[in-house]
């Protein structure tokens, strides 16, 4: 969980270079001076992958470099036929097919800002046709449109649970959506609630001070044995930015990987609780380092890694995902965004548009504060964090809808609230009606919406790793409900673990209203619904999003 309140700062959705948020732990390592950023120039620091294999997606980027605050577009040469490319990420993605063997010279990416550019030097992508012994595993179809299963692709070594194509399945090749808790106390009496409730997942926060033996046992006994894939986390550097910090918890796993790799199967390995800087290279490279050392050691099953700033922050999710990700040999790796003051659920009809530059549009709200600044009446400080609205539905003036950028301050008074847009609509066509506004950045379900995309563009899977009640409740408050977000994970197919099961803030493990818990007392007992927090009835028992009627276990348990 995170200690810090947050404000996402991407202006765009992959946008590959973007300014680093300031300010507290989210300020990222590697952030410069406005001067240095500006005399940048692009560069481009990988090539895309230069072998495919019939049957077997092909999922391949560039890592570049460029000024904070550019947006980046790309463009390709000699694009084979059997690859789409997106201009946005910069992303080649296919699944070649028998008639496309062979090589595909002079394939050149070339990243821009409009201002500089750069391209990679041209590449050769060959593409083989497997041998008959290994065609099934390094297929990505079906391996039977009865069944609905995928095959293992060859490149994954594993016995456990894998990705492919955004989509985290089985070893028995079926899908698995990842709908559970997150249990804080490793020796509370949580097991059967949590079985009880029907999760098929809990993230654990692992004490390392214990034999790594014992913890091993813990999660064969309280989560395997359950039907409920284990999540294993280091909590030691929440929220901290040091690469020391980081090391020192991957020195930690290596050491003990005899012991965690046994359970390789079922395992999915957190590395490290909301570790790392905000939108900083720093967070890329030291997972890319952490990654290798625990392939190495032996982990082959699923990597989780949390978004730096805290869990909070998009950006390293947008720009570095997809170098960490293509860094791994197994393909095998799971983000995560925590979800808390980073997202709102602002938004606000339009009533009239003031042509001109800047364009001023006025809300139809008779709320007593603004709708996107809660804590603003009509005097005193107008600023309100946000630098980008998401319009949608606006009539006539159609050029409105979409992101358009804004100045952070708003206006008006109540009746007649305002906000600005960094646009000149001078030569637009009259407003004539309709249109909503949200925050671009920060509106929980676009947020989710981004990453259902980064994982289509990407190949990797991205899950919300943490959220809470609501309510303005915590160290990083957001009126966001725990019904809005797994509604718009559940429409956009990802994965959600609410924080948390047994996060008491009374003595004697008790549990009241007012905090994270689900359960009431124990912590983490529940017998019965009067055992659960209005919180954990809401995220448990409702009857259209609850954890009880969702959630599924993953079939590799019907064999044990």
């Amino acid at each position: 969980m995170a200690m810090v309140g947050l404000r996402a700062c991407v202006p765009a959705f992959l946008v590959l270079a973007l300014s680093a948020c300031g300010g507290g732990a989210g300020a990222g390592a590697d952030s410069t001076s406005g001067t240095a950023q500006a005399n940048q120039s692009i560069s481009i620091n990988s090539t895309p992958a230069t072998t495919a294999s019939v049957g077997a997606a092909y999922q391949s980027g560039v890592v570049i470099s460029a000024p904070a605050g550019a947006v980046v577009g790309y463009s390709i040469q000699d694009k084979p036929a059997w690859v789409t490319f997106n201009t946005k990420t910069g992303v080649l993605l296919g699944t070649p097919a028998a008639s496309d063997v062979g090589n595909y010279p002079n394939v050149v990416v070339t990243a821009s800002d409009g201002t500089s550019s750069a391209s990679t030097p041209p590449v050769t992508i060959t593409v083989t046709q497997p041998s008959s012994a290994s065609s099934s595993a390094s297929s990505s179809a079906s391996t039977s449109s009865n069944s609905g299963t995928v095959s293992r692709p060859s490149y994954n070594t594993g016995n456990g649970f894998f990705v492919l194509n955004g989509k985290l399945y089985d070893a028995n090749g079926n899908e698995f959506r990842i709908r559970g808790v997150n249990r804080l106390h490793w020796d509370s009496d949580s097991a059967a609630g949590i079985a009880k409730a029907g999760a098929n997942t809990v993230r654990w926060d692992i004490d390392f001070t214990r034999a790594a033996g014992t913890n091993v046992s813990l999660l064969q006994t309280q989560s395997i044995q359950y039907d409920s894939v284990p999540i294993a986390g280091n909590w030691t550097a929440t929220c901290d930015s040091d690469t020391a910090s980081l090391q020192t918890i991957v020195s930690t796993w290596v050491s003990q990987a005899t012991q965690w790799t046994t359970l390789n199967p079922y395992l999915i390995v957190n590395v490290a609780n909301e570790w790392g800087p905000a939108n900083s290279s720093v967070w890329r490279d030291a997972y890319i380092s952490a990654i290798s050392q625990l392939r190495g050691a032996g982990y082959t099953g699923p990597i989780l890694v949390d978004a730096g700033g805290c869990g909070q922050d998009e950006s390293d999710l947008t720009q570095y995902a997809q170098a960490v990700f293509q860094s791994d040999p197994e393909r095998n790796i799971l983000f995560a965004e925590h979800l808390y003051g980073s997202v709102n659920d602002y938004s606000a009809s339009i009533r009239s548009v003031q042509k001109g530059n800047p364009t001023v549009i006025t809300l139809s709200s008779n709320s007593s504060t603004h709708p996107f600044v809660p804590g603003y009446s009509g005097s005193g400080n107008t600023y309100s964090g946000i630098n980008a609205y998401s319009i949608s539905g606006v009539q006539g003036m159609t050029q409105l809808n979409g992101e358009q950028p804004a100045t952070t301050n708003i206006g008006g008074t109540p009746g007649a609230w305002t906000v600005t847009l960094n646009v000149d609509s001078t030569n637009w066509p009259d407003y004539s009606g309709g249109g909503t506004v949200v925050d671009y950045n920060g509106n929980y379900a676009l947020r989710i919406a981004r990453m259902a995309a980064m994982a289509q563009s990407s190949g990797a899977v991205f899950l919300i790793g943490e959220f809470g009640p609501g309510n303005n409740i915590g160290p990083s408050p957001t009126m966001v409900t725990p019904g809005e977000i797994i509604q718009a994970a559940e429409a956009n197919g990802i994965g959600w673990l609410p924080w948390a099961w047994d996060d008491n803030d009374l003595a004697g493990g008790g549990s009241d209203n007012n905090w994270f818990s689900m359960t009431y007392a124990g912590p983490g007992i529940y017998d019965a619904v009067s055992d659960l927090t209005s919180y954990g009835q809401d995220v448990v028992l409702n009857p259209t999003y609850g954890i009880t009627k969702l959630a599924k276990p993953a079939s590799v348990f019907s064999s044990l």
